[in-house]
């Protein structure tokens, strides 16, 4: 969605069938044996009408699945495919940063908070495989869930039986993925990180040979250097200061958790024997 979003098509995907078509078939390209997501994808762009006022934009998706997941060396079909795949991912850590980020909530925990949620997510986590090593179910799967897998599974079969051609089965799962790409398409964000140096098309040459002055630079200059060390985020408190080291560079709240959980100083690791409040 984040592709999308780029290029300019989350309108048309929200209010056009042509583009909305299009993309849900390349999401259903992964369901597909290695040997066929080649000649399906020839088939998606032949969805593609000369007609089409969203014509180039619509191409320059194409080109870009093209580009990073067909012909690219560290994908391509061999590593895209999940047909075989029980749990139908190839990223799994994906799918550990979407639960710890539902946990946390937040862009920028403190960083006790999240500690804590990282610990909270590592019971939990050895709980799952204590229980699943006693043959035992981990969590009771959603009814979307399992409805959704049902009728892949039955496409699947449609398809190994020949009732289904390829086109037509990648439109037939497109149902399955339209409410997830929905939710997707509210929650893509502008400054999510997407690889745009591997965004050139293959042939094009950069313009400028000067370098430009970079915006993290000048962020990195402009940003203010009074935070706490700690949480980077509240102001530190110069009036505090950790004995014997005198590192002062905390803001209260921080200073207090490092003292009473018996924890070393955050600046040097000197032990910390007491707080010294400075009028």
């Amino acid at each position: 969605m984040k592709r999308l979003r780029k290029i300019g098509l989350t309108d048309s995907y929200n209010n056009h069938q042509e583009t909305q078509t299009i993309f849900c078939a390349l999401l259903a390209l992964p369901l597909l044996s290695m040997a066929d997501i080649r000649p399906a994808f020839d088939d998606v762009k032949s969805l593609l009408m000369d007609d089409s006022p969203r014509k180039d934009l619509l191409q320059k998706l194409l080109s870009y699945v093209e580009r990073q997941w067909i012909t690219k060396s560290t994908v391509g079909p061999q590593r895209l495919s999940l047909r075989d795949n029980p749990s139908r991912t190839n990223n799994v850590l994906e799918s550990l940063h979407s639960a710890l980020q539902y946990r946390v909530k937040v862009a920028h925990p403190n960083v006790f908070a999240f500690l804590a949620h990282l610990q909270r997510a590592t019971l939990d986590s050895q709980a799952d495989v204590r229980r699943a090593g006693r043959g035992m179910a981990i969590r009771r799967a959603k009814k979307a869930n399992v409805l959704n897998d049902k009728r892949i599974k039955t496409c699947l079969e449609w398809y190994d039986t020949n009732g289904y051609t390829r086109l037509q089965f990648l439109q037939a799962v497109s149902h399955s993925i339209t409410s997830y790409t929905d939710d997707m398409c509210d929650m893509a964000d502008d400054n999510s990180s997407d690889d745009d140096a591997s965004d050139v098309d293959r042939g094009e040459v950069q313009q400028s040979d000067t370098p430009s002055t970079s915006a993290t630079t000048d962020t990195a200059v402009s940003a203010p250097v009074d935070n706490c060390d700690v949480c980077l985020v509240a102001p530190m408190d110069p009036r505090i200061a950790l004995v014997p080291c005198g590192h002062r560079r905390f803001c209260g709240p921080c200073a207090e958790e490092v003292h009473n959980r018996g924890l070393c100083c955050p600046m040097c690791r000197s032990p910390i024997q007491m707080l010294l409040r400075l009028f």
